[in-house]
This record gives C-alpha cells, structure tokens and sequence, in this order.
C-alpha cells in the first residue's frame, strides 16, 4: 500500500514538474513573438496626428538621447524627460529652428514638427523601442533614455552662414548647402519671419531661377529649341487669348534690350523675360505644365523623412496672365528653400534628385552602435542629355552672364541667379541657385535674401561666394 502511493506521488510530481516547463516554455514564446509583434508595430509610419500624439506620450517618460552633427560634435543631449540642452553655450539659433527647439511639448505644438530633426528622428524619444521598454513593466523604475542621432549638418559651416548673413544685414535670409550626388544637407540656415520658419516653409517667387525649369520642360519636349530664336525689345508684348485682344507687356530686369538671341544657352546667360516666356509659349500648356511637375512643381513628392507638396507653379489658376508671369518665377509661382534646392541638385546630378536628407544614422538605445540611415528615394526630373544642357548654361551664366560678378577663379561653377519682385511692390528676392562642378566637392548652394530694398541678385551671389571658398578651402 505504502509502495503505491509512492509510484503515485512520484507520477504526481513528473507531471507537474513537466506542466511548469511547458508553462515557462509557453510563456517565453508568448513574450517573444509578443515583442517582435510590438516591436514591429512601433516602427510603423504614423501619420502626422500620431506622430504627435506619440511624441507628447513619450516626452513624459522618456530623457532625449544626443544630437551629434557630422562631425561627430555633440549638439545637444537630454537633460530631462522630453526636453534637450545644448552642449556648447553658443547655440545656432537656424539650427535650433531646423532642430525644433528643446522641448518635445512646445515643438508639437507649432504644428510642423514633422518637418524638424525631433519629428524625422522620434528614435530620440525611444519611438522605436517595442512597448515593453517603452512601459518598463518589468523595471518600471528604469530610467527610460532615447536613441542618439547623427545629423548630416556641419554645424562649423551652418555657424559659418549664419553670422556671415548676419554680418552683412541679411536679417530675412535663408541658405541651403547640400550635396547633390547623395543628398546629404550639410547647411540649412534661416533667419527672420516667425520663429519656427525653416528651410522647409521660407517660401517666395523663384523669379528667373525658374528659367531652369522652364528650360529643362522645354528641351524635354523637343530637343531643336536649344536653337529657338527670340528677338527681345525691352519691353515684350503677348497675347493672353486666342483672338489677340488681350496682350501683357513684360519689361526685362533693369530695361535691357538683348536683341536678336538665337540660342537658348545666350538667353540663359542674359536671363530674358521674353526669352522664356516666347520659350515657353512653343510648348503645348499640358505639356509644359506635366513636364513641371517632375521638377515637384503643383504635385506631391513622397520621400522616407517627409512629403513635399510646396513648389507652385499655376496652382488652381487658369489665368493667361499667372501662365505668362509663372514661366518668369512670378504670378503664382513659388517655391521654399529646399525645394529649389533640390531641383538644383537634378540638374547637376544628371537629372536625378537623390533624396534630401538631414540623419546619417541613429541607434535604438545609448548603448548601440549607429546603423546608417540608408536613402533609397530618388526621382527622375528630367533626362541626362537635358540636365547636362541646362548645366552648361549655368556654367555660361558664370563665365559671360549675370555670375561673372561672384565667380570664384580656378573653381568651375555653374549657377543662376534672379531677382523677384515682392507683393509690396517695393522690395525685392534676391537668388542664386548652383554649385560646384567638382567630383570631391560635390556641392549645391542656395542663397535667398527676403526683403531687400534696392542691389540686385550680385547679393546673394557674393554670399554664395564666400561659401564656396570656405568649402574648396576645406580638406
């Protein structure tokens, strides 16, 4: 009887003790398909509301990580749940604006936070850590620390431009710098309007900048107007109708009178209104207005970190008039910073617009190492054979046209320039829009000097100037 119980007793405890493995076995494998199901779910692209939301919900508990710029120097850390110090008390105040300031909270409510480092990075806040971390449920008294970020920006040169537009007054400017075979933005300056404008929002007309565009649309459609003739008067008529009733007359900048010009690469280098308008008006109009739309003008360009919709041409309009003045960066047309920047960038990158960018990596956690962020978006505006075309026009804008005043000797550059008028009627946009033709330096530079009573588009040329010879100077 005794023996019995024992064998029962000793089946009894086999049992359970086999039931509690399985039950530790079950349990792990439900944690770990847990985690990677969380895991999984929290790198999922959010829309704007939850991006927000999810950002205010872990700027309670989370301390920022480090924003490194490409240099490896440390720009600011976390110094307490959802807020970020500097590092250095010099601060950049355009970097702080491209950033989004110091605190998670205020940086939400400006409504734009996507379009700053805090919104493309959220692993900074632990975005990307599956719920379990996020929650601590198993240390719940764990201090909760973000990823770290490595930014694309050279805070030495973003200095650089800052104090050199202050320095010569140029209080409503903006500047980007980037490199146009990779996309990488190694400057991103903004100064004056409200205090959370950035490259991404300072808009304004392109003026004869957009002669790029329009040239580029016009060649795209047929190659023989590289040899379209236009003979300018000073003063152009055209017509707005069909029946020749309605006409608009647009005067060439400062009064010139460029005569006879038989090549669209002279009237590049002259920059004239007529020119391109006339250049213009041998495009059918839905042509002309789809082939602008590569360029990113009144369409939608989707990239890893941000969507872009900014650049306008016509917009909604139908008017004859907004169709004339669009094709001379006026009327409708309007553009932001970055995105003229960026169909800069095609045309000296064979056509191609590697997507912009501002990280070069980031980790989950402190402890990480960084994994490069890798950028896979690019987009065709225009062929090869077209871009190389209009570069080369750029090239003669420097060597005989409206540049010849900023030109850098021994650097080969290729640059346009414009003049916009303001809605004032009394101020004006000064530009330049180019870059270095260098396989080592690959760099576009965009220059735009907002409210500027009297000069001409020289200004912003010799600002570009002074960053071209600061970035050949560089080893």
């Amino acid at each position: 009887m005794f023996r019995k119980k024992e064998k029962l007793q000793s089946y009894i405890n086999q049992v359970w003790r086999l039931f509690k493995v399985a039950l530790v076995m079950m349990l792990v494998l439900a944690v770990v398909l847990g985690k990677r199901y969380l895991e999984a779910d929290a790198k999922t692209t959010m829309s704007e509301q939850e991006l927000d939301s999810s950002l205010l919900s872990l700027s309670e508990v989370y301390l920022p990580g480090t924003i490194y710029d490409k240099k490896d120097n440390v720009l600011m850390f976390g110094s307490e749940p959802g807020k970020l110090s500097w590092m250095s008390d010099k601060k950049s105040n355009s970097l702080e604006r491209l950033i989004g300031g110091t605190d998670y909270i205020k940086a939400v409510e400006t409504g734009n936070v996507r379009m700053t480092i805090l919104g493309m990075a959220p692993e900074l806040l632990g975005e990307s850590d599956s719920r379990m971390d996020e929650k601590s449920l198993f240390h719940p008294n764990q201090r909760r620390i973000g990823g770290n970020v490595k930014l694309t920006i050279d805070a030495d040169l973003q200095n650089f431009i800052e104090d050199l537009l202050i320095e010569n007054g140029y209080m409503d400017s903006s500047v980007m710098v980037s490199n146009f075979q990779t996309g990488e933005v190694e400057a991103a300056v903004c100064l004056g309007g409200d205090s959370s404008e950035t490259v991404f929002s300072r808009k304004f007309h392109p003026a004869s900048t957009m002669k790029l565009a329009i040239a580029a649309s016009a060649l795209e459609y047929d190659a023989n107007l590289a040899n379209f003739s236009y003979t300018c008067k000073g003063n152009n008529t055209f017509t707005l109708d069909a029946e020749g009733k309605e006409t608009v007359s647009v005067h060439c900048s400062g009064g010139n009178v460029h005569g006879t010009l038989t090549t669209m690469e002279s009237a590049m280098a002259q920059s004239c209104n007529g020119y391109f308008i006339a250049l213009a008006q041998q495009v059918p109009e839905e042509i002309l207005r789809k082939n602008l739309k590569k360029f990113g003008f009144d369409d939608v360009m989707h990239f890893d970190s941000f969507k872009f919709d900014d650049n306008t041409f016509m917009g909604e309009s139908e008017n004859a008039y907004d169709l004339v003045y669009g094709c001379i960066g006026q009327g409708q047309a309007s553009v932001t910073t970055i995105g003229l920047n960026m169909y800069t960038n095609a045309i000296l990158n064979k056509g191609v617009l590697a997507e912009p960018h501002f990280i070069l990596g980031s980790n989950d956690k402190r402890e990480e190492l960084m994994k490069a962020k890798t950028q896979a978006v690019t987009r065709q505006m225009c062929t090869e054979e077209v871009a190389d075309s209009i570069k080369n026009m750029m090239v003669k804008v420097m060597r005989e046209g409206t540049g010849r005043d900023f030109a850098v000797d021994g650097v080969e550059m290729a640059f346009k320039t414009g003049t916009g008028e303001e809605g004032d009627g009394k101020t004006q946009t000064l530009l330049v829009t180019g870059g270095i033709l260098n396989e080592n330096k690959p760099y576009s530079i965009t220059v735009c000097l907002n409210h500027i009573n009297g000069g001409s588009s020289v200004n912003a040329g010799l600002i570009a100037k002074e960053i071209v010879n600061r970035l050949v100077a560089e080893e």
